[in-house]
């Protein structure tokens, strides 16, 4: 991996709920209708808008995020973890986070290509693949890893880099939080399959 620029975890969490609202599954009409109970609109999570420099703004995408991915984001401090932009290889190594869908479709390796027909028989799959095929930006992943010398692990995205695996490829810009504490994430594979690539 190599590191392209510095990110923040306000950055990572509009990130994420932008990638929500992309998905055009259920998870977008959740996080809209959240986004209007805690009565803010779609523009809360364009960086662009004038909503973006106001300073309520991170407290509300905090408690969506919280409301939407409580169960995921558990165990983790986003503050504490170093946020940054990294490129990805296409020989380095990405794994899926350890949830139990996962590991059965990818029979323990959770690596995105071992999940592909498991994927594809749960979930929507064929508008992903054709959206990189046509070239269009998906969101970027999101990854932790303890540093950038070790494999990064999905956090956000897990359906976008299967993907991108379907096609031989990895996502190649990713937001990457790098910390010895991902260790202590419910979702963090354990050593022997980090090592076991």
């Amino acid at each position: 991996m190599k590191i392209v620029g510095p990110s923040s975890p306000d950055e990572v969490i509009a990130t994420w709920l932008r990638a929500d609202l992309d998905s055009k599954e259920i998870k977008a009409q959740t996080v809209r209708h959240r986004l209007l109970s805690l009565g803010v609109g779609e523009e809360a999570l364009d960086p662009a808008s004038q909503h973006a420099t106001d300073a309520s703004r991170p407290h509300v995408l905090r408690k969506l995020l919280m409301m939407c991915h409580g169960n995921t984001v558990r165990e983790l401090v986003l503050d504490e973890i170093d946020w940054s932009w990294a490129e990805l290889r296409h020989d380095d190594p990405l794994f899926l986070m350890n949830y139990r869908d996962f590991r059965e479709w990818t029979h323990g390796t959770l690596l995105p290509r071992d999940a592909i027909e498991g994927f594809a028989q749960n979930r929507p799959f064929d508008s992903l693949t054709a959206r990189i095929r046509s070239g269009e930006s998906l969101p970027p992943c999101i990854c932790v890893a303890l540093d950038a010398s070790n494999p990064a692990v999905l956090l956000d995205g897990n359906g976008r880099a299967i993907a991108f695996a379907s096609l031989g490829r990895h996502p190649e810009l990713i937001l990457l939080g790098l910390s010895p504490a991902v260790t202590s994430w419910y979702f963090y594979p354990p050593p022997s399959v980090l090592s076991g690539m």
